[in-house]
Order: C-alpha cells, then sequence, then structure tokens
C-alpha cells in the first residue's frame, strides 16, 4: 500500500522536532494512524478542498449521548479516508465535562492489514 510520507504531529497537532530539531518523517502504517486520528479531531466542513473532511462534531453535540449516533457519525469521517477499506469495531467515549470525546477503532486498511487508532477530540 502507498499511502505517502508526512510530518509527525503531537496529540494536540503540533509539529514534533527530534533532538537534532528536525521534523521526522512518518510513513505506513504510522502516517495513516495519524491520518486517522486527525480526521476524528477535525471538525467537517474544516477543510476547504474538501467540506466533507472531519468528523460531524455539531452532530455529535446535537446527539446528546447517544451512543449509536455518536459512533455512526465517526464511522462516517472514517469512511471518507481513502485508505480506509472498513471499519472492523468502534467504541466512543464522551464526557460532557470536558468536552471531549475518546474514541478506539480497529480498521481493516486497503492492504487487509489491521490498525487499532485511539484518539481523543
Amino acid at each position: 500500500m502507498e499511502v505517502g510520507n508526512t510530518i509527525m504531529l503531537d496529540s494536540s497537532g503540533d509539529i514534533v522536532l527530534d533532538d537534532k530539531l528536525r521534523v521526522p518523517i512518518l510513513s505506513q502504517s504510522s502516517k495513516v494512524q495519524q491520518d486517522i486520528a486527525v480526521i476524528i479531531k477535525s471538525a467537517k466542513g474544516s477543510l476547504a478542498s474538501d467540506p466533507r473532511f472531519g468528523t460531524d462534531i455539531v452532530g455529535i453535540v446535537n446527539a446528546k449521548g447517544d451512543q449509536a449516533i455518536t459512533e455512526g457519525l465517526v464511522r462516517d469521517a472514517l469512511q471518507q479516508y481513502a485508505h480506509t477499506k472498513y471499519i472492523n469495531a468502534i467504541t466512543v467515549t464522551t464526557r460532557r465535562e470536558n468536552r471531549e470525546i475518546y474514541v478506539t477503532a480497529t480498521v481493516t486498511l486497503a492492504d487487509k492489514s489491521v490498525i487499532t487508532i485511539e484518539a481523543t477530540a
């Protein structure tokens, strides 16, 4: 599977620098995991060139904690990723007190490899 390369980001989305102040480059499964985490953390419509990109945060808020709706919205966002073949399992936990969602997903990629991703948005 050719997924290209990208720069490494930390959990807050900032660029990571190594000990020599160089920007590490991610490839293959590390890149895919980071890409999926970015999709989960991005609001739908936040990418001008692709208004479908991201997770429907407004929909999640309007779901008012409904697990099935919330998981469906996150599943829809992950299905848009070009390297996703299907979502094997997904669990979304919402915490209203800190307005965050915690996502754990097991994803089968187009090359039939399976990865598990955890992300907070």
